[in-house]
């Protein structure tokens, strides 16, 4: 009979699978969808969230007073293959529900840009993908435009909305100004697991640089791929003072399938990864969305009840002594230069020298990859200090003698002309 033969059951069987696997994705984006808030007075709500964690450091709410509503902060990430996998869906939907929280966009790219699915070159789709959602807001006109956006990567579960991403974002007087990207290192170097990076010019030409490197310089080793190639580009001289190692525990802490490298998940932490896990790594997701699910409350910590008020604090006062000190150094260079003597010129040229090598080992340090480190900013900070004392104490001692000798001269003079 028709029904029972082999051929027209292989023709169902044909014909029924395109219909499951459309269902099957239909459902899943339907499902998984960012839908960012659009009513009023859900962005009204998310404001009153995140004053009722405000803190007296870096947080100034959901929207920026002079960003027109504008969001400050839009969250990017992508899954490689374009494949369905329900424990990255979840960890997705925990980066969407904090968006939805707080007000931040998410944008999730589920197909492959480049490499047609060879891994070594599909993982560039992630520097391409976010140079196309940082191209496509510096188009809008300022006041419509993010200010940072936030890479995740899909291994990632977002454990505690309390913590908005604004609190990381640097200060905006004098040389923190520049800093266009935040990032953070393990025992491996730099990792691209999760970072802010700034919506302007300079964050287009670094990760243009990083994306078109493996092809321009093929001689430079790049064995962890797009991850080099980004470092590479916010490394060069000229960008140093462009970027800032902020403690990976902050917003990029480790499953501690990575205990034995000191990886803890602390109390009210924003977010957990979960990088080079293989197949242990889906039992893992699913351990802490399971308990995401079942025990908000353990994970969901107000932001006051949490170190990060007291760390973020502590970590930008010691970065802005340095600063200061930095700004004090250049004052008094300032003053030898306007001052009017036969010194003048050489005194600049000793004193310059004598601050030059203290400010490179502050620079050094601040531009490093352990700024939070009070032991070496500290001792940076005190040396710099005290090359100016003894640079300001040889100064006036100069202009002291140039003054006694010129009015000894002036007095010899008088005494020529009486005779």
């Amino acid at each position: 009979m028709l029904a029972y033969s082999p051929k027209y059951l292989v023709v169902l069987l044909l014909c029924f699978v395109p219909l499951v696997l459309h269902f099957r994705d239909r459902t899943a984006e339907r499902y998984y969808r960012n839908q960012a808030p659009q009513m009023v007075s859900q962005l009204s709500q998310a404001g009153t969230q995140e004053d009722n964690n405000s803190t007296s450091f870096q947080h100034d709410g959901v929207f920026d007073g002079t960003a027109e509503g504008a969001p400050r902060i839009a969250q990017v990430s992508m899954q490689f293959g374009g494949n369905f996998d329900l424990v990255f869906e979840r960890g997705l939907r925990t980066h969407i529900e904090n968006g939805e929280k707080w007000g931040y966009p998410t944008h999730y790219l589920r197909q492959d840009i480049v490499g047609k699915g060879d891994i070594a070159q599909g993982v560039y789709d992630k520097l391409l993908y976010l140079q196309t959602v940082m191209v496509g807001e510096m188009t809008k006109p300022f006041g419509k435009r993010a200010e940072w956006l936030v890479w995740f990567d899909a291994d990632t579960v977002l454990l505690n909305n309390n913590v908005p991403w604004t609190i990381f974002l640097p200060p905006t007087e004098g040389m923190f100004r520049d800093i266009h990207i935040l990032i953070a290192k393990d025992w491996n170097g730099f990792n691209a697991g999760v970072f802010l990076i700034r919506v302007c010019e300079w964050s287009v030409d670094v990760l243009s640089d990083a994306i078109a490197l493996p092809r321009l310089r093929p001689e430079i080793d790049l064995p962890l791929r797009e991850q080099n190639a980004l470092e590479w580009a916010f490394s060069q001289p000229q960008n140093l003072k462009h970027r800032i190692y902020q403690p990976k525990h902050w917003f990029n802490t480790y499953d501690e399938y990575y205990a034995d490298q000191g990886e803890v998940v602390m109390k009210g932490c924003l977010l957990v990864h979960f990088p080079g896990m293989g197949d242990s790594r889906s039992d893992a997701m699913g351990h802490w969305l399971d308990k995401l699910d079942h025990s908000p409350e353990q994970l969901r910590v107000p932001l006051a009840e949490t170190s990060y008020p007291s760390e973020i604090e502590a970590y930008w006062s010691a970065l802005r002594r340095a600063a200061d000190m930095l700004h004090n150094s250049h004052v008094f260079m300032d003053e030898v230069r306007k001052e009017e003597s036969d010194i003048s010129a050489d005194g600049e040229r000793r004193f310059a020298e004598k601050l030059a090598e203290a400010e490179r080992k502050l620079q050094y340090v601040i531009q490093g990859e352990d700024p939070a480190n009070k032991d070496h900013l500290g001792e940076a900070v005190s040396k710099l200090d005290q090359a100016i004392q003894e640079a300001k104490k040889d100064f006036s001692q100069l202009v002291k003698m140039q003054e006694e000798q010129a009015g000894n001269k002036t007095e010899e003079e008088e005494e020529q002309q009486q005779h």
